[in-house]
């Protein structure tokens, strides 16, 4: 879409979000004020995201749309992804399944109208929020991966990029783990999509088998499923935080289908996160 229709269509949905306070005085409580704010810019991510995208989206279209200062902004939220955390982390909280339209809205205090303006259903919403985090988490992937030479210095990098990017932020971790549950197709292919893009890095392992033994492309799928199952479940149990623990058992799990248990037992002994 064209940058001036984007502002156009953006300045619509404006009277959607939380009303602006007057300016000057007017008596209302600063507790009241701050809470006014952050809503504003919280509806104004959302509104801006669904129109050009996340990577495209800027602090200043956020401000502008809440009709707040950059300085306002930076009050509440430390950066762009700080405010898209915040924004779905209501989902995250209690998982999609739990969660009706009428609800989602009274949390992030928008209008039932402002959200059918936004997305076509619930799960329109949600894929919007969970492919933005999703492109943010490969993102962080691919640029772990980008100049490591060798299959096994890949793995590392990926393993190590992903445990970090879920341990910084545990709404974001179950947001993209857990709340798909429950979700809808939509949701299931987000999940395949996690593992088909596990699986790419494990493919590479085919070059590292000794003697030539056949290994077709369903091994690396079994065992990109396998790492994923684990990652989800230590997620839903909270236990993210001792990746440091389990990676070394996963990057042997993804491993010894290529290398033989023998020589994947050597990843053990890693210690990559400490």
């Amino acid at each position: 879409m064209a940058k001036g229709k984007a502002d156009s269509e953006a300045a619509k949905r404006t009277s959607s979000v939380a009303p602006r306070l007057p300016a000057g005085r007017h008596g209302l409580p600063r507790e009241f004020v701050v809470q006014n704010q952050r809503e504003r810019i919280m509806t104004a991510l959302v509104d801006t995201v669904a129109e050009r995208g996340y990577n495209a989206t800027t602090v200043a279209h956020i401000t502008r749309a809440a009709s707040v200062s950059r300085r306002t902004f930076y009050e509440h939220f430390a950066d762009k992804e700080a405010c898209f955390l915040a924004a779905y982390e209501m989902v995250a909280g209690r998982g999609f399944a739990a969660l009706d339209t009428e609800t989602l809205c009274r949390r992030a205090t928008v209008s039932r109208a402002h959200f059918d303006r936004c997305f076509a259903d619930l799960e329109d919403c949600f894929l919007t929020l969970h492919g933005e985090a999703l492109d943010q988490l490969c993102g962080r992937i691919e640029a772990a991966c980008e100049g490591r030479n060798t299959w096994h210095d890949r793995i590392w990098a990926a393993g190590v990029a992903t445990m970090r990017h879920l341990q910084e932020d545990h709404t974001r971790a179950r947001f993209l783990l857990v709340a798909p549950n429950g979700a809808g197709p939509g949701a299931v292919s987000r999940r395949d999509r996690i593992v088909q893009r596990i699986a790419d890095i494990l493919d590479g392992g085919r070059d590292e088998v000794e003697g030539g033994r056949p290994v077709s492309r369903c091994t690396a799928e079994i065992a990109a499923g396998a790492v994923y199952s684990t990652i989800v479940a230590k997620t839903e149990a909270g236990s993210i935080e001792s990746g440091e623990e389990f990676l070394p058992e996963l990057v042997y799990l993804a491993t010894m289908p290529y290398l033989g248990s023998e020589a994947a037992e050597d990843e053990l002994a890693v210690q990559p996160l400490r």
